[in-house]
Formats: structure tokens, sequence, C-alpha cells
């Protein structure tokens, strides 16, 4: 299922929604920003840091249509800045989902945003990353890793 498919609300809008989103949850702090392909969001919510990272469509991924053809330039422009108009609007609904079933009780915050959650030790890193490594051992053979190292 796509959502937002074809959206005319701009990604500055949306950016804009998230922080209104993050303020009317009771948000200490919120900053946004981007690396390259990559949007992102850190906010403190109930002293807990948090960072999500949004993988954002690369513009050289809309050189060409669907079938192959290549497109124009402008064209080519036009394609990738509705994507990230899709992108940035489905991010919205995943963060609103989020804080909604936060402040409703359906779950704790930690239990939402776990992967999201910073490290301070580990320099701003979110569980995620620190984990996802052992994550895929512990899908893939279904054991998971000794509690203490080398144990």
């Amino acid at each position: 299922m796509e959502y937002a498919r074809s959206t005319t609300v701009s990604v500055e809008s949306s950016q804009q929604e998230v922080t209104r989103l993050l303020r009317r949850a009771g948000a200490e702090k919120c900053m946004s920003g981007w690396d390259g392909d990559c949007a992102f969001v850190a906010f403190v919510l109930k002293g807990v840091p948090i960072k999500m990272k949004l993988d954002m469509p690369a513009r050289h991924d809309f050189c060409k249509t669907s079938t192959g053809r290549h497109r124009k330039v402008n064209a080519s422009l036009l394609a990738w800045e509705q994507a990230c108009r899709q992108r940035m609007r489905e991010f919205c609904l995943l963060l609103k989902a989020k804080l909604v079933a936060v402040s409703i009780g359906l779950r704790s915050l930690e239990h939402e945003f776990y992967g999201d959650i910073c490290l301070p030790m580990r320099g701003g890193q979110t569980i995620y990353e620190a984990q996802q490594d052992q994550l895929q051992t512990m899908m893939s053979t279904g054991k998971l890793p000794a509690l203490l190292p080398g144990v």
C-alpha cells in the first residue's frame, strides 16, 4: 500500500508538522537535519533521548522511468521532489502513530521508540545501530548472544 503518493504537501511543511507533533507531545528538545540522502529528527521526550533516521529518495534514482527510459532533467527533478514529499508524509504518519500509541497508553515510550533511543555512552548511537549485527545473528541462528562477552 502506498501512502501519500500524490501529495502536494511540501517537505518543509511536513518538517514543520513533525516539530508541532513533538511540541504537543511534550518534547523538551528537538533538532532536525539531513546528511546526504538521510534525514533525521532528534528529540528528548520524557527525559529519553531519541533519534529517528529517514532514508530519503536518492536523486539519481529518478533519471529513468520505471520502464528504463531516460527522463529529461526537469522531469527527473519533479519525480524526485514528489518522492521526497511522499516520504516525508509517510514519516509524519509514522511519528504521529507512535506518539498517539504512547499518549493513550497503548505502548510505553521505551517500547514504541526502543530502537531509536540514543545511547549516551555510544556517542549518540541508537540502540538499533548498536545491536543490528547481533539482531541479524539472532534471527539467522535463532540463538541469543552470550550475556557476558567471551562466555
